[in-house]
């Protein structure tokens, strides 16, 4: 009884934080980064790329915008099917309100950092509202619009994504490797970059660089869990449904806190039960001696979730049928659990404690704690049965058919199982 009780008052102090956050305001700039070290894989010349800064900001300060504001990006997805949205619904995101406002004045303190990197094919205004939301929780959101593997106009004009670069058109994913590295470089460079470029130090903005996470969709996410590997500036990494297979981790173990989420919808026939470390994807986990790993399951969720797609989306998420989430819940669990892993592994956090509390709030998931070498530590109920999952996160054989309607576009540059 004291169980369901303390769960019954974290879910309403959540709830209750979650509907306070909504009505703060957040701002964003735009800042381009130049690494002349490195070139572009593709076109050669120097590598650039574009960070989409989100942060709480000042009440009434800066400019509305729209939440899509680049004709040439919008007429792309039109042209190439994006995600199979018809062309009446891209259009309207040039009308939809953004959830920040442009260049905005910061609020006067030191943020901590959280980057965000895109699904394969997904553009990064497609994570305004998740980085917006989690921003409001007190942190800075850099979402690393990294050349290559979202949907990314560059500093030249050109419009590119996977799909242009020939390396990722391997079969085989760990082949993609180099690319997942120089990603992984470009956090790096970014956080080289961020507190003294002009258009942070235009807003006011402070960051906290002693306080920094990654975390990534799909592609992306096996991109935060390289960067974990590599950036000793970063605290902890979470993997929103990418695949692990082929990255430093994998290969020789976990160095710093790593949590790797899937989602999938809720059926009456399969109850929401914990990971098991045992098996793949999650086995990973338990590899490298650390006692901060976490594996999640989310119920009511799917591949997309972990992005804008319920908000502006919803179709992409309905593929293997089932309940899902509001667009409202959706985002407060996950923005939630980005929040929960800062407050847990940022210097001076409170540790696992903190993650498994705000787990144990959230009746739509089921989190396993990983023990040095021992799998499961902590895990309540049976593991999800093989087979029985929605998705496993399998990047796409073919990335040029991402965005192309003759490929029937599937989530982030994913090949979804038969759902069962």
């Amino acid at each position: 009884m004291t169980r369901v009780l303390i769960a019954l008052a974290l879910s309403m102090l959540l709830s209750t934080a979650g509907r306070a956050a909504e009505r703060s305001p957040v701002g964003m700039t735009s800042i381009a980064i130049t690494d002349a070290s490195r070139t572009d894989p593709v076109a050669g010349g120097p590598r650039r790329w574009r960070v989409d800064l989100y942060y709480p900001a000042i009440a009434g300060t800066g400019w509305r915008r729209a939440y899509a504001d680049d004709p040439a990006l919008l007429a792309r997805m039109v042209e190439t099917g994006y995600y199979d949205i018809p062309a009446e619904d891209i259009h309207a995101w040039a009308t939809r309100p953004a959830p920040a406002r442009r260049d905005a004045r910061a609020v006067e303190a030191a943020l901590p950092l959280v980057t965000l990197s895109p699904g394969s094919g997904v553009a990064a205004f497609h994570y305004a509202e998740l980085a917006s939301a989690i921003a409001r929780r007190g942190y800075a959101v850099a979402v690393v619009d990294a050349p290559y593997l979202g949907l990314s106009r560059l500093a030249d004009g050109r419009i590119v994504s996977g799909a242009d670069d020939p390396l990722q058109q391997a079969d085989e994913p760990r082949a993609w490797q180099p690319r997942v590295i120089a990603w992984a470089q470009d956090i790096g460079k970014t956080l080289d970059a961020l507190p003294a470029s002009r258009g942070v130090r235009a807003v006011g903005l402070t960051l906290d660089m002693a306080r920094i996470a990654a975390v990534g969709h799909s592609l992306g996410g096996t991109v935060a869990v390289e960067v974990c590997s590599r950036e000793p500036r970063v605290s902890a990494c979470a993997d929103f449904e990418g695949v692990v297979e082929g990255t430093t981790a994998y290969a020789e173990g976990l160095v710093r806190p790593t949590l790797l989420a899937l989602s999938r919808s809720a059926k009456p026939e399969r109850p929401l039960t914990a990971p098991d470390l045992g098996k793949p994807p999650f086995d990973f986990l338990a590899r490298g001696g650390l006692d901060s790993n976490w594996a999640v399951a989310i119920s009511g969720g799917s591949h997309m979730s972990f992005s804008d797609a319920p908000q502006v989306m919803p179709g992409t998420l309905t593929r293997f049928g089932g309940t899902l989430m509001d667009a409202g819940r959706s985002q407060q669990v996950y923005a939630g659990i980005v929040d929960a892993l800062g407050r847990a592994f940022f210097p001076g956090g409170g540790g696992n404690a903190v993650l498994a509390a705000y787990f144990e709030g959230v009746p739509e998931i089921r989190a396993t704690h990983a023990a040095p070498g021992a799998g499961a530590a902590r895990a309540a109920g049976r593991a999800w049965p093989a087979g029985d999952q929605d998705r496993e996160p399998v990047p796409l054989r073919r990335p040029a058919r991402v965005l192309g309607r003759a490929g029937r576009m599937n989530p982030a540059g994913c090949i979804p199982p038969v759902a069962p």
